[in-house]
């Protein structure tokens, strides 16, 4: 399947969240997502579309290669202790099966990334705090 397509399904999914017609919730993520890999799952979300479970969440987690992948082999050969590790950073969108577990990982895309800021701004009441807050006298 084409790039292209996935790109156009996150950004209908974008497009559909906006306007509402998506509506997402903060949840805790199942274990298939959240069990057995040292990612962090700092914020994670759901949303039902055409009977469908959608997730929605932010990954913290620990990449190595190239040089840093050398770089704890030496560490290792000498008993010298390096954090050879580096911190990534991904929003990921997934469809569940019923029972949580992962049918697909879409691909990575900025799209997916602008989906999640939306969904963290609608959800955290952030738009309501701002005009009550603006429109006190104090």
């Amino acid at each position: 399947m084409s790039e292209d397509k996935f790109d156009q399904a996150i950004l209908k999914i974008f497009k559909l969240t906006h306007s509402g017609v998506i509506e997402w919730s903060k949840s805790t993520p199942p274990e298939s997502i959240a069990g057995g890999s040292d990612s962090v799952i700092s914020v994670y979300f759901e949303a039902t579309y055409q009977g469908r479970t959608l997730g929605l969440f932010h990954e913290r987690f620990r990449r190595q290669g190239g040089t840093l992948g050398m770089a704890r082999t030496i560490a290792e050969l000498t008993g010298i202790a390096a954090d050879s590790s580096q911190w990534g950073e991904r929003a990921r969108l997934v469809l569940l099966y019923e029972d949580g577990a992962v049918a697909y990982s879409f691909p990575y895309s900025r799209v997916t990334k602008d989906l999640l800021e939306t969904v963290r701004y609608k959800t955290s009441g952030v738009d309501q705090f701002l005009d009550e807050l603006l429109n006190t006298e104090n």
